[in-house]
C-alpha cells in the first residue's frame, strides 16, 4: 500500500513538473488570472491571533492603491474617479468552469427541460449596435473550413423544394472540405427573440414554442457530380415536460391542449366546382373512438348536399357538413373509457366517390374569434365523374404539430456535354389529438406527400436535347403552424401563425414577397425604410439591379415610356418578347404569384422536352412538347411548339438584326392568375392581379418579334411584334381570335453648330389589339412624337439645355356614338422645357444643381385645351463615380 502511494505521488510530481509554471502559479494563487474559478482560499497573512478586525487588501487597493486603515491625501497624487464597473464588461465562464473572456454576452439561446418558460433567447443591444444582427465564427485548417453564424436575416438555401429563405433568423453552421459539405440549421421559429432594449434584460421566454432543425449533407462523386441529402423538421415543443417526452413530430401544450374536443365537423365538397358536373358523392360514414366504432351513439348532424338514391351529392358550390358531437359518447363493453374527456384519438370513416374534397375542423381548431377553421384532409386524384373511384377512407383527427421534409438530390455537370439535376422529397405532416388529460404520448396521425423534378440536357454541337419531368402533390407543404406569445394558434392567420420553409420571393431581393410573422431586423430599400415585407415586386424588370423598375428609372410618378423626353428611349412593356409557357398572355419572367418559390407549381405533374439545332452561328431552331396536368382535376396544358431565334450582326454596315418566332399548337385550360407590375401614371407602380382568361383552350398561337438597329448615317431602331391566338375549338361563343400588332420606329441624328449641340428625334408607335373577350372593344392607335434638344456649355461647370417635344395621337378606330368605354380622342401635346445645370465639388461631394421649367399644353378633340407649368430647383450630392 505504501509503495502504491509513493508511486502515485511520483506520478503526480512528474505531471506537475511537466505543466507550465505560469499555469501552476495561477492555479495555486488565483492572482495571475483573477477570473480563474478556484473559489476563496486560505490567506496565510491573515492567520494572526488578533482581536482587531482584519481588512485584506481587495478591489480598491488593486485599482486605486487605497486601504481603509491608511490615511488618504490627494494633494500630491491626483484623485482618480471611480470607473464604471461594466466599462470592460463582465467575466464569463463555460459549462466546465473555464474562464472565457471579460466582455459581454451578446446572444444566448437556452432550453431547460422540464421547466416553465424553459426556452429563452436573449439578444443584447450590442447585437444590433455593434454587430448589425449577425455574428460569424469561422475557422479553417487545410481543406477544412467552418463557419458558425448566429443572426437575423441570413440568406439560406438548402434545396429549392425544402428550404430557401432570403431572411432566416437563427443559427447556421457550415462545414466544408474538398469533397464534403454539411449545413446545420436551428431556430426557434415561433419567436426568434427581439433585441433587448437595455443591457441585462431578461430573455424572451416560452413554455410552448416551435423549433426548427435542418441539415444538409453533400458529397462530391468524382469531379462531375454531387449527391445531397436534406432533412428539415419543425415541431411544437413543451418545456414543461422532460426532453425525452418531446418529439420531432411535435407535441400539443398550452392553449392548444386545454379543454377537450367536443365536436368535429367534416366538410365534403366538389374539388372542381367550376365544371358543374361529377360532384362529390357521400354514401356512408363511421366514427371510431380509440379504435371502437361509435356510429350508433354519436350520430352526426348532416347538412347540405342533394340526396338521391341513397347517396348525398355536393356539386358546384354546394357542400355537405357532418357534425359529430363527442359529448354524446356512450361507453360500450369494448371501450376502456367511460367519458369523452378520456378519449385518446378519434377516427372518421367516409365512403366517397367522384371528385371529392374533404376538410375538417373542431371546437379546438379556430380563429381569433373562436370560429372553426377548416383544414384539408383528403382530395380525390383526377376528376372522376362516373363513381369508379368509390372507396372507404378512414383518417384520424388532430391538430397540426409538425412538418418534416426528407429528400435527396443529384447534380451532374457537363460529362461530355451531358448535364442532369434532380430532387425527390417526401413530406410528412403530423397531427396530434388534443386532450388536456394527456400532456405526453399524444395520439399521432400523419399525412404524406411527395415532390420531385428531374432535368437532363445533352449537348453535341450543333444539336441540343433537353427534357424535364416534374410532379408536386397538391398537399405538399413547406410550412408549419407556430403559436403566438400566448401559445395559441389561429389557423386562418397565415401572417401571424405560419412559418414558411420556402418563401415567395419572385423578384429575388432581400425581402420575401408575402407578409409573415418576423422578429428580425427591418430592411431599408429604395421602396421604403424599415420594411419587413416587400411592397414592390417587379420580377424581370430590374435588369440593372438597382431596386427600381426599369420602366421608371427616375422613380417618380410617371412611367418613363409616357414621360416627355424620356419616352424616346423606353418602349412600353407590351412591345417586349418573352416565353409564355403557361399561356396566360403574361411573359413568364414578369410573373409574380403568391406561392412558395418551388421550381414547378404546386399540384402540377408533367414533362417538357425539346430538340434544338444551331442551323448557323446565331440561328437556332427548337421543337418541343409540353404536357402537364393538375393532379386533382382534369385540367391540362398540351403544347407543341417551335422556337426560332436568330441574331445577325453586320459591323461593316453598323446593322444589327434579331428575329424570334414562336408558333405553337395549344390546348390549355389550366388557370394561371398572376400579379403583374404596372407603372401606371400617378403612381410609382403596383402589382395588378391579372386573371387568366383561358384564351388558349384550343388555339393555334404564334408570336413574331423583329428588331432592327442601324447606327451609321441616320441611327434608327425598328421593333415589330405580332401575336395571335386563333381559336380552333368551341369557346362557347364567348371568345374570338386574339390579336396584337405593334410597331415602334425611332431615330435620332446628333449635330453641332458653333457652340450648340442639337439632337432632333422622332418616334412612332402603332398599336392594334383585338381582345379575346367579345365584350372588350378593339383598339387601333398611332402616336407620332417629334422632339428637339439644344445644349450649350456656358463654362466647364454650367450648361444650358432647351427642349421641345410635339406629340400627335390618332385613334384609328371608327368614331361611333355613343362612344365605347375607354375610347381615346385624337389630340396633340406640346412640351417646352429649359434647364440650367451646374456641376461642382463641395465638401468632398459632387454637386449637381438643376434649375428649370417645363410647360405642357394638351389639346384633344372636343375637349378644351389645358396646360400646366412645372418648375424646379434641385440639388444632388453624389460620390463622383459613374454607375
Amino acid at each position: 500500500m505504501r509503495d502504491r502511494a509513493l508511486i502515485l505521488l511520483a506520478c503526480l510530481g512528474a505531471i506537475l513538473a511537466a505543466m507550465p509554471q505560469e499555469s501552476n502559479a495561477q492555479r495555486a494563487t488565483g492572482f495571475e488570472n483573477p477570473y480563474y474559478t478556484s473559489g476563496a482560499e486560505i490567506a496565510p497573512s491573515t492567520l494572526v491571533p488578533t482581536v482587531r478586525k482584519w481588512y485584506l487588501p481587495q478591489r480598491l487597493y488593486s485599482l486605486y492603491d487605497w486601504r481603509q486603515d491608511q490615511y488618504s491625501n490627494y494633494a500630491r497624487n491626483p484623485y482618480e474617479r471611480y470607473n464604471d464597473v461594466f466599462l470592460e464588461g463582465s467575466p464569463f465562464y463555460d459549462v466546465y468552469g473555464n474562464y472565457i473572456t471579460q466582455g459581454w454576452q451578446v446572444y444566448n439561446w437556452t432550453e431547460d427541460y422540464p421547466n416553465q418558460n424553459g426556452s429563452s433567447i436573449s439578444k443584447d443591444p450590442r447585437f444590433t449596435s455593434w454587430f448589425n444582427n449577425i455574428l460569424i465564427a469561422s475557422s479553417h485548417t487545410g481543406q477544412f473550413h467552418s463557419s458558425l453564424m448566429v443572426g437575423d436575416g441570413i440568406r439560406t438555401t438548402l434545396t429549392p423544394l425544402t428550404f430557401s429563405k432570403p431572411r432566416f433568423d437563427g443559427v447556421q453552421w457550415d462545414l466544408m472540405t474538398d469533397k464534403y459539405a454539411i449545413t446545420l440549421l436551428s431556430s426557434r421559429v415561433s419567436n426568434t427573440g427581439q433585441v433587448a432594449g437595455e443591457e441585462g434584460a431578461a430573455g424572451v421566454q416560452f413554455t410552448t414554442f416551435t423549433n426548427l432543425w435542418a441539415a444538409r449533407g453533400q458529397v462530391g462523386v468524382g469531379d462531375f457530380a454531387n449527391l445531397g441529402l436534406t432533412f428539415v423538421n419543425a415541431a411544437h415543443r413543451n418545456s414543461d415536460v422532460p426532453f425525452g417526452d418531446n418529439s420531432l413530430q411535435g407535441l400539443l401544450s398550452g392553449p392548444m391542449n386545454t379543454d377537450f374536443v367536443r365536436s368535429i365537423i367534416v366538410r365534403v365538397s366538389d374539388d372542381s366546382p367550376e365544371d358543374g358536373e361529377g360532384g362529390a358523392l357521400l354514401s356512408r360514414w363511421r366514427i371510431y373512438i380509440d379504435g371502437v366504432e361509435h356510429t350508433d351513439d354519436i350520430e352526426p348532424t348532416v347538412e347540405g348536399g342533394l340526396r338521391q338514391r341513397g347517396v348525398i351529392e355536393a356539386s358546384g358550390q354546394d357542400v355537405i357538413t357532418l357534425t359529430f358531437n363527442l359529448e354524446d359518447f356512450s361507453p360500450s363493453v369494448e371501450d376502456e373509457i367511460d367519458d369523452f374527456r378520456q378519449i385518446k384519438f378519434v377516427e372518421i370513416g367516409l365512403v366517397l366517390a367522384n371528385d371529392y374534397k374533404v376538410d375538417i375542423t373542431s371546437n379546438k381548431q379556430t380563429n381569433q374569434l373562436g370560429t372553426p377553421v377548416f383544414l384539408p384532409m383528403l382530395r380525390a386524384p383526377g376528376n372522376v365523374k362516373d363513381g369508379s373511384n368509390q372507396a372507404f377512407h378512414r383518417f384520424r383527427y388532430g391538430l397540426p404539430t409538425g412538418n418534416r421534409m426528407l429528400g435527396f438530390d443529384l447534380t451532374v455537370s457537363d460529362v461530355a456535354g451531358f448535364e442532369l439535376r434532380g430532387e425527390f422529397v417526401q413530406n410528412s405532416q403530423y397531427r396530434r389529438f388534443p386532450n388536456e388529460n394527456f400532456t405526453r404520448r399524444q395520439a399521432l396521425a400523419t399525412n404524406e406527400a411527395n415532390a420531385m423534378y428531374l432535368t437532363a440536357q445533352q449537348r453535341a454541337y450543333p444539336w441540343t436535347v433537353f427534357a424535364e419531368t416534374f410532379s408536386i402533390d397538391s398537399d405538399y407543404s413547406t410550412r408549419a403552424f407556430i403559436p403566438n406569445a400566448e401559445g395559441e394558434v389561429h389557423y386562418d392567420s397565415e401572417e401571424r401563425n405560419i412559418f414558411e420553409f420556402v418563401d415567395d420571393n419572385d423578384d429575388q431581393d432581400e425581402l420575401p414577397d408575402w407578409s409573415r410573422r418576423y422578429f428580425g431586423s427591418r430592411v431599408n430599400t429604395r421602396q421604403g425604410r424599415g420594411l419587413l415585407t416587400d411592397n414592390a415586386v417587379f420580377p424581370g424588370i430590374d435588369e440593372n439591379n438597382d431596386d427600381i423598375s426599369d420602366f421608371n428609372r427616375n422613380f417618380n410618378r410617371e412611367p418613363d415610356y409616357t414621360e416627355p423626353f424620356l419616352r424616346f428611349e423606353v418602349d412600353p412593356p407590351e412591345f417586349l418578347f418573352g416565353m409564355d409557357m403557361n399561356n396566360n398572355t403574361v411573359i413568364d419572367r414578369f410573373e409574380d404569384d403568391n406561392q412558395a418559390d418551388y421550381p414547378y407549381k404546386l399540384g402540377h405533374r408533367g414533362y417538357n422536352a425539346y430538340v434544338g439545332l444551331e442551323v448557323t452561328p446565331g440561328t437556332n431552331v427548337m421543337v418541343g412538347r409540353l404536357d402537364e396536368r393538375l393532379l386533382n382535376t382534369s385540367r391540362e396544358n398540351e403544347t407543341t411548339y417551335l422556337l426560332l431565334t436568330s441574331k445577325k450582326e453586320m459591323p461593316e454596315k453598323n446593322l444589327w438584326v434579331r428575329l424570334v418566332a414562336n408558333p405553337r399548337k395549344v390546348k390549355d385550360d389550366i388557370p394561371d392568375d398572376v400579379f403583374l407590375w404596372v407603372d401606371a401614371p400617378g403612381t410609382r407602380g403596383n402589382g395588378v392581379l391579372t386573371r387568366d382568361q383561358l384564351v388558349a383552350r384550343d388555339v393555334f398561337a404564334n408570336t413574331i418579334f423583329l428588331e432592327i438597329q442601324y447606327d451609321r448615317f441616320f441611327p434608327f431602331t425598328t421593333k415589330v411584334k405580332h401575336e395571335q391566338f386563333n381559336q380552333l375549338g368551341d369557346s362557347g361563343g364567348l371568345q374570338r381570335d386574339q390579336h396584337f400588332f405593334g410597331v415602334v420606329n425611332k431615330g435620332e441624328y446628333a449635330l453641332s453648330f458653333k457652340k450648340w449641340d442639337f439632337l432632333p428625334r422622332w418616334k412612332q408607335l402603332y398599336d392594334s389589339r383585338t381582345p379575346a373577350d367579345r365584350g372588350t372593344s378593339k383598339t387601333q392607335v398611332l402616336t407620332e412624337i417629334f422632339s428637339l434638344q439644344a445644349t450649350r456649355d456656358v463654362n466647364r461647370n454650367i450648361n444650358f439645355t432647351a427642349g421641345a417635344e410635339y406629340e400627335l395621337f390618332y385613334n384609328l378606330r371608327e368614331r361611333v356614338a355613343p362612344l365605347p368605354p375607354g375610347y381615346l380622342e385624337d389630340g396633340s401635346t406640346l412640351i417646352l422645357a429649359g434647364q440650367v445645370a451646374n456641376n461642382s465639388s463641395y465638401l468632398g461631394y459632387a454637386l449637381t444643381t438643376n434649375v428649370g421649367v417645363r410647360w405642357v399644353r394638351e389639346d384633344f378633340h372636343e375637349t378644351p385645351a389645358a396646360s400646366e407649368l412645372f418648375s424646379f430647383i434641385t440639388v444632388f450630392a453624389g460620390l463622383g463615380t459613374d454607375r
